[in-house]
């Protein structure tokens, strides 16, 4: 494997571990942008849909959800996926594996295979105990998963999180998951230990579930992996998130979470919030408003959001005012900027807003921005313009950060 150092004396390329800790909402907030959940109740299962949205800059996009006999993945198959990342992110040592963007080959080498039990998966969804109706239904959801396709189409759908462009010049199908494999099958026998044959005289084989250790495993599309991994991830109340009872609150939530930018107040057209949540016109109008303003009137008892006002086209969003951060008392220097939400919240603590932390931050990067934000805090008192320094540095690295504010690599 080819590995690169930069001048600060960081390996920056090819495949690597790094002590930055993620969970559930890098997760959930790095996969906001992929629309494949379907929020309606229907009778008979949906096997097809093509979601429609309108960027921020005007441009229409599109991809087509496909999937089998039981239909495209509904919100409980999205909270079977999210576990799924989760056991897989602690299969790795709640750590992310790093790729420098500038050199992505080695992404393909990646282990994208999480092992689990049904009794673990289904722990992790947060069910209290466990049941074979619980069992039947999860790995309903997942083989639903297995099933399902998305289609990039030709107005650009699908987003690549590397080169931060939406991708407009191929249509191509991506996957969720695939490669499901779940027990060992065994040989039927009679009450008197003899196998039993079907009519062509060959085993009749059954599936042992009653093994002790029911140990299943499934692949991650990589497409998916690289979003998780590359995703312009927001920081999102966790609790806040889990306490909402409503699921497309949840979705209203993190897409206002990403899209808010520490304004007071913003508007959004009932459409785009369709679009985005996604909830698609095969009901009316009314219907979807009414799911909406459900959902803000939600938000609002939560204190997420103060107030909002209804329009004709869309719903003005008053938000509680943000408490000051301030900086933590100096102790152990390393043990600081060691999580996802730490490290965002440290260069949010100097100033500096979502839209530049989603435009210059690299993944690859993290050591040094640890090392960075030590600095800082370590030497506030005698940086003139702490905002300018920190900004600075997020887009250009420094060269001489003294070593004793990187971890041990």
């Amino acid at each position: 494997m080819a590995l690169t150092t930069t001048k600060s004396g960081i390996i920056s390329k090819g495949v690597k571990v790094i002590s930055i800790k993620i969970d559930e909402d890098f997760i959930e907030n790095n996969l906001i942008d992929l629309p494949f959940i379907y929020y309606y109740k229907s009778k008979e299962p949906i096997t097809a849909i093509t979601y429609n949205w309108t960027t921020s800059d005007g441009t229409n996009r599109a991809v087509e959800v496909r999937s089998s006999k039981y239909g495209i993945p509904t919100p409980y198959e999205y909270d079977v996926l999210l576990a799924l990342f989760r056991l897989y992110i602690k299969q790795h040592n709640n750590k992310i594996i790093c790729i420098s963007e500038e050199d992505t080959s080695e992404f393909d080498a990646l282990d994208n295979t999480v092992s689990f039990s049904y009794r673990e998966l289904i722990k992790e969804m947060g069910y209290k105990s466990y049941s074979n109706v619980l069992k039947t239904k999860v790995e309903k959801a997942i083989e639903t998963l297995c099933d399902t396709n998305i289609y990039n189409t030709a107005r650009g759908g699908l987003y690549n999180p590397f080169t931060k462009e939406y991708i407009t010049d191929s249509k191509f199908q991506v996957g969720i998951l695939d490669g499901y494999k779940t027990y060992n099958y065994i040989t039927l026998k009679d009450e008197h230990g003899n196998v039993v044959l079907d009519e062509n005289g060959q085993p009749i084989m059954k599936l042992d579930k009653n093994s002790i250790k029911d140990k299943c495993a499934v692949r991650i599309d990589r497409f998916f992996l690289k979003n998780l991994y590359y995703g312009n991830g927001k920081i999102s109340d966790k609790n806040l998130r889990l306490s909402l009872k409503n699921d497309v609150a949840r979705k209203v939530y993190l897409i206002l979470n990403k899209w808010r930018n520490n304004r007071s107040e913003m508007f959004l057209k009932f459409e785009t919030l369709y679009h985005r949540i996604p909830l698609n016109n095969e009901k009316s109008d009314y219907y979807r408003k009414r799911r909406v303003m459900d959902s803000l009137e939600e938000l609002k008892n939560k204190g997420f959001i103060a107030d909002y006002e209804k329009r004709k086209e869309g719903v003005n969003i008053i938000f509680n005012q943000e408490e000051k951060r301030f900086i933590a008392p100096k102790n152990d220097i390393l043990s600081k900027y060691n999580s996802y939400e730490e490290l965002l919240n440290g260069f949010k603590t100097h100033g500096i807003d979502d839209k530049s932390i989603a435009k210059y931050l690299k993944l690859h990067q993290i050591p040094y921005y640890q090392a960075l934000l030590r600095l800082v805090e370590d030497k506030i008192d005698k940086i003139d313009n702490v905002k300018s320094y920190v900004l600075k540095g997020l887009i250009d690295e420094y060269e001489n950060i003294d070593k004793k504010y990187y971890n041990n690599i």
